[in-house]
């Protein structure tokens, strides 16, 4: 299991009210440097900021004055690192999935503060921010000693705004993770039956919850990154037999691990991201082990997110595909 630290926004930037700042309301939000936190404070954009920093800081803000309010949904997700994203419009169609409930809505949705209440529900105090009442679940500390809800519970509230892959790609992530939330304080690893067990906490009737548990089953453990869920997808709609994930090669007396591998075929389908290209160290090992694949007999693709979206290009590794596992 590999080990993912939540995200971090340290330093956090300084929250301050109007008067502070030496100029009115309408001339701070006419101003792209300057972001409105709540009614009547403002911080100034770090080069560091995203949107999940909106509940970080707001949590913050308000947690000496309310109980709770941990972070929820699309941000608490983010702050987990767990793969949450917009859904490019090939894919759902190429799948043979619906969009998501609330697809239109996922912009608007990452672009605001989102916490969740228990005890009672904040009105005005909060202005723009999202509220979705807890399940209950137990929160988490997070970043900059903020509180995050439950990861299942925080896939819960934003299931509406993900497509059907983006949350199979969100459980695979929390299979093949353990998450570090700081120092000291890991979570303890998910499996699919504490999954299980977590949904069923949750209301029976929650749409939400319902959907994430059939989606359940088509999630695979060892699946380590989101490009590598899409991936398994595509292949498994064409009709190929279900690869393994990252499984264990001894390879040059060192263990290896291919991103989709059908192992008895010796074969293999290796994704790579930008990172890849960006940092030259990480290029010149991916090749030479590479390399070293095909030296002891594997077919080895590899595969960039174009191979993924471009239909020419996916039809001429699938074809490909079908020549080595005959």
């Amino acid at each position: 299991m590999k080990a993912a630290r939540v995200l971090s926004f340290d330093p956090l930037p300084d929250v301050l009210p109007t008067v502070d700042w030496g100029l009115r309301a309408p001339q701070l939000n006419a101003d792209p440097a300057m972001v409105r936190l709540t009614r009547g404070y403002w911080f100034h954009k770090p080069e560091h900021y995203e949107p999940a920093m909106l509940s970080v800081l707001l949590h913050r803000h308000f947690r000496r004055n309310m109980s709770g309010l941990p972070i929820t949904g699309l941000h608490a997700l983010r702050l987990y690192k767990v793969p949450v994203d917009s859904t490019q419009h090939w894919i759902n169609p190429t799948l043979g999935h619906e969009p998501a409930p609330r697809a239109r809505a996922f912009v608007s949705a990452m672009g605001s503060p989102h916490l969740a209440w228990n005890r009672y529900r904040p009105t005005s105090e909060l202005g723009g921010a999202t509220m979705t009442k807890s399940y209950g679940l137990n929160p988490y500390l997070g970043p900059s000693e903020c509180a995050l809800t439950h990861p299942i519970e925080a896939l819960t509230v934003a299931a509406p705004y993900l497509s059907a892959w983006r949350i199979i790609a969100c459980l695979d992530y929390l299979l093949a993770h353990r998450i570090q939330v700081t120092n000291k304080i890991w979570l303890k690893p998910f499996d699919r039956e504490e999954i299980s067990r977590t949904l069923a906490l949750l209301p029976p009737r929650s749409r939400s919850a319902c959907r994430i548990a059939r989606l359940l089953s088509h999630a695979v453990e060892r699946t380590w990154s989101s490009p590598e869920t899409l991936t398994r997808l595509l292949v498994l709609k064409n009709g190929f037999p279900p690869p393994s994930m990252n499984p264990l090669v001894m390879l040059d007396g060192r263990e290896r691990f291919p991103d989709l591998a059908w192992v008895a075929k010796r074969t293999a389908l290796e994704y790579n991201s930008n990172d890849h290209a960006i940092d030259t160290q990480i290029y010149r090992d991916e090749n030479y082990r590479l390399e070293r694949f095909r030296d002891a007999g594997w077919k080895v693709r590899v595969l960039t997110w174009d191979d993924l979206r471009h239909p020419d290009r996916r039809a001429q590794w699938m074809c490909w595909l079908d020549q080595q596992l005959r």
